[in-house]
């Protein structure tokens, strides 16, 4: 969009009576301190905002000098040409005097604002407001029109209207620039790609690192910890004894319930069984129901016969075809629920196999240096160390035996029920299949007799109507095999649904799991007494354990330190590619958005730089170069040139060439009243 102003009007305004300026695409206007240079700018800024160029509102409008003048109103009007298109807008400011009731004089109530765009009056301020900002809205206006605006916002707000300029970088761009053969910052990508924040993710592996290195520095002390028991003496061949009974009772229950899984598969299989033959009788339904049309269709005359049975045979087949859609939809959420079920006996599964390579592991350390006499504290003769040491590894054996056959048992239990499972899948599936087959070639009927139909509708609109549908369910109701289908047919759905619902409702073995976990209870305490544990080999695996959490903890910090490396060089990245699209868009400044810090990291600024000077420092002429850069790229950015305004222009020799309407204020001592050069 360009906004160019054409004329500009003063009536009353800071105490210029009356002055009505034309303007150019570039306009010099000169004049001597205190000629009306800067109150033209106020004008134009008041007339579309309300507020003086400094953002005051309705600032020293009035006359300070001849106050006699202030009753009267105080106007500025402009015609701007806005892509071509001339519109003319007026804002009024007067005095507010009413004569109270009783009173021979007036008295002053305040001010109050009159608004007129293209010559008609506003009904409020927010309309006339409302019309402007659709022309240029006021957070672009002085962005684009005052050089001086945008390096006077605080450092925050420029950043922010410099990143809108970069647009978004996204995560690829940035790990793009940083990714080496050796590493592709996927770990780091697969964070950000999750949700979570950078600055998030920097303060996470922080804490984790801090938690990591004060478990490190306990472990020394957790290395030097041993743990020392003696257990007592008991009749081993007694102990062995019971733990054989139990485990054979332990086998009678594990049959039952592997039992009552077989059961479960076989009565859905019956269900299975039941639907097909729903589906069968249902067919013989729609038989009869197709004879029973037919008979009757005979009795028409031909041509409205031919019609209602085809409609007939078309709600057939819908009927056919909705129902075995049905079916199949039932099937596979069926299919669905066994799939989740074998899951979970896979993982079950693999646990089990897990725990018994464990148990396998294991192996009978005995150290006879321990050997010693409680009493005395001597040592025990060789005789009785080689005895205990023959205890000592029965009994530890005999725990590993019976760990391993428990978890044997579980899992052949597990295989059995999955297979069933299985093997239900399959059938199902192929009768999905079959199906599906069946409901494609009907549908080909369907559509064959949907054309036979649309062709005789077409033959026999003024003929007739007869209702085939209402004759042939009064004859069905006096049909003995029809009813007698629906009856075996509703019968057989209850059963279904009955069965269906008592496949959740597992079998009651409650009693039998309670009575093994109890015998398995009580087998881990015997076996606990069979198995003597040597303290020192305790001690040993605890302090290898240790160690190997030691070496996990070392390795993990490790980890961490790698992720803080990338997400600096990240960081990194994402500042330097953020300044380089940034300075891309101007000609003569740059930005500085980021201060690396003494500790490495970075902190947020914005600080506008000509020729490697900071603004601040600037002389007005290089301020004024900086400024028209500024307003160049954001006009660019929004589409919106609009006139700009350059003060002491007279301190600048040369600008550069904008799309902008440029209006150029010049301090002329030898002009006493302002003087005007439009080009």
């Amino acid at each position: 969009m360009k906004l160019i102003i054409k004329k500009l009007t003063l009536h009353n305004f800071k105490g210029i009576l009356d002055m009505s300026i034309d303007f150019g695409h570039k306009t010099k206007i000169s004049g001597a301190n205190e000629s009306g240079k800067s109150t033209i700018v106020t004008a134009f800024y008041w007339l579309l905002t309300g507020k003086d160029e400094f953002d005051r509102k309705d600032y020293e409008i009035k006359n300070t000098f001849k106050r006699e003048l202030n009753r009267q109103s105080h106007e500025v009007e402009g015609v701007f040409s806005i892509d071509g298109k001339e519109v003319t807008l007026k804002r009024v400011y007067l005095e507010d005097w009413q004569r109270p009731k009783g009173q021979s004089r007036e008295v002053f109530k305040g001010h109050y604002t009159d608004f007129y765009v293209n010559g008609v009056k506003c009904n409020t301020a927010t309309e006339y407001q409302k019309k402007v900002d659709e022309i240029i809205p006021a957070n672009i206006l002085k962005m684009v029109t005052n050089p001086l605006f945008f390096n006077t916002l605080p450092w925050q707000d420029q950043r922010r209207g410099l990143l809108a300029l970069a647009g978004e970088i996204s995560t690829e761009d940035i790990i793009s620039q940083i990714a080496t053969p050796e590493n592709d910052f996927s770990t780091l990508l697969m964070v950000l790609n999750s949700g979570t924040k950078l600055d998030e993710h920097k303060k996470q592996l922080a804490a984790k690192k801090l938690t990591l290195k004060k478990s490190a520095i306990e472990f020394p002390a957790r290395i030097d910890e041993a743990m020392r028991s003696t257990p007592e003496a008991h009749d081993w061949k007694e102990l062995q004894s019971d733990i054989d009974r139990r485990t054979a009772r332990i086998n009678e229950i594990e049959a039952i319930l592997m039992d009552s899984s077989k059961a479960l598969a076989d009565r859905q299989k019956g269900i299975t069984a039941k639907s097909n033959l729903v589906f069968s009788k249902k067919q013989a339904v729609e038989q009869i129901r197709e004879k029973i049309k037919t008979d009757l269709v005979a009795q028409q005359s031909k041509g409205g016969l031919e019609i209602a049975g085809l409609k007939n045979q078309i709600s057939a087949a819908e009927r056919n075809i909705s129902f075995r859609e049905d079916e199949v939809d039932k099937k596979e959420k069926t299919i669905e629920k066994w799939q989740h079920e074998i899951e979970v006996l896979d993982r079950a599964i693999a646990a089990h196999r897990s725990g018994w390579s464990e148990l396998n592991a294991k192996s009978f350390v005995f150290d006879e240096v321990s050997c010693t006499c409680p009493t005395c504290k001597q040592v025990l003769p060789a005789g009785d160390i080689a005895i205990k040491k023959e205890e000592l590894l029965k009994n530890f054996n005999a725990e590993i035996a019976s760990g391993k056959q428990k978890l044997v048992d579980e899992s052949n239990e597990f295989k059995y029920v999955r297979g069933t499972l299985s093997e239900n899948q399959e059938s199902a599936r192929s009768w999905i299949t079959e199906v599906q087959i069946n409901i494609s070639e009907e549908k080909a009927k369907l559509a064959e007799l949907q054309n036979q139909l649309s062709q005789l509708e077409e033959q026999e609109r003024n003929k007739g109507t007869f209702d085939i549908n209402t004759a042939v369910e009064a004859k069905l109701n006096l049909n003995g095999d029809y009813l007698n289908l629906k009856d075996e047919i509703s019968a057989l759905d209850a059963e279904i649904k009955a069965e269906t619902a008592a496949l959740g409702e597992k079998q009651d073995l409650t009693s039998e799991k309670e009575e093994k976990a109890r015998i398995q209870a009580e087998i881990f305490d015997l076996s606990k007494k069979l198995a003597l544990r040597d303290t020192i080999a305790k001690a040993n695996a605890r302090v290898e354990e240790l160690k190997k959490d030691e070496q996990a903890t070392a390795q993990a910090i490790a980890d961490i330190e790698s992720q803080e490396f990338e997400v600096d060089a990240y960081s990194r990245a994402k500042m330097d590619i953020l300044e380089s699209r940034v300075n891309g868009k101007f000609k003569y400044v740059s930005f500085r958005l980021f201060d690396r810090q003494v500790n490495g990291g970075e902190a947020d600024t914005c600080v506008c730089e000509y020729k490697g000077v900071p603004y601040p420092t600037l002389n007005t002429a290089a301020k004024m170069m900086a400024g028209l850069d500024v307003i160049n790229t954001f006009s660019n950015h929004y589409d919106v040139f609009a006139p700009v305004f350059c003060d002491n222009r007279e301190s600048v020799t040369i600008i550069p060439e904008i799309e902008s309407q440029t209006i150029s204020l010049f301090v002329s001592p030898a002009d006493q009243s302002i003087r005007i050069e439009a080009a």
